[in-house]
């Protein structure tokens, strides 16, 4: 078993990125302590200086990053937040946190605070 952590919007509760166990990810995000959403539930919100944190943290904006997020194929995005991040350097992940990071910066922009929600 391993850790997965989805991000929604609040509203509607549509995906905007999913990771199959991504320790290291997650722990930057869940490192940040913010308050669960609902009483007895792990859910919580994430807002945009969270997000900054994070592409601050792993330096997401670095053009060598950028350059490898943007040669990256779709397919290969899902198959790695599918794969997790064991047997992996941190160099690989790198774009594909990008692309999270964009997508929940995105998401973010259009519909305000998203729902992090995980499971171990």
């Amino acid at each position: 078993m391993g850790l997965d952590i989805t991000f929604l919007t609040f509203a509607s509760k549509d995906e905007v990125a999913y990771l199959r166990k991504h320790q290291l990810f997650s722990e930057m995000v869940f490192n940040q302590e913010t308050p669960p959403i609902w009483s007895g539930y792990t859910d919580f919100l994430v807002y945009p200086d969270m997000v900054e944190a994070v592409a601050t943290w792993l330096e997401l904006d670095e053009s060598e990053v950028v350059q490898a997020e943007a040669a990256m194929s779709e397919t290969d995005f899902e198959s790695c937040c599918w794969a997790g991040d064991e047997d992996r350097d941190l160099e690989e992940l790198l774009p594909v946190y990008r692309r999270v990071i964009q997508r929940l910066r995105a998401a973010i922009d259009e519909t305000g605070p998203l729902i992090c929600a995980w499971s171990a």
